[in-house]
């Protein structure tokens, strides 16, 4: 039974690993896609606050509209973000704690 329970771990382990993997290569082809449309809204090219920026000056300005290719890239982004947010809700928190270290008398 441990050692199920500590095969399950360690696979859950991996799976959110692949998907922070996942999220930031997509975030870096969000900031990528999204090159033209920072330049614009004078948005600094770091990673930190990049987005923030984007959607402050698009609330600012109406007249402003994200490119097709940096709103496809922010679907993605946000919807790997959605999955991975769901998967971690669906898997196990904690396991109970094994009473094998006292048996029955």
């Amino acid at each position: 039974m441990k050692t199920l329970l500590a095969i399950i771990m360690i696979a859950a382990t991996c799976f959110l690993g692949s998907a922070q993997a996942d999220i930031k290569a997509d975030k870096q082809a969000a900031m990528a896609a999204c090159a033209q449309d920072a330049a614009t809204a004078n948005c600094p090219t770091v990673q930190k606050g990049f987005f923030k920026c984007l959607r402050a000056y698009k609330k600012a300005n109406s007249g402003f509209k994200f490119s097709d290719s940096c709103k496809a890239a922010m679907g993605t982004l946000r919807a790997d973000k959605k999955a991975q947010k769901d998967s971690s809700a669906s898997a196990p928190a904690s396991a109970p704690a094994s009473s094998d270290s006292n048996p029955p008398q």
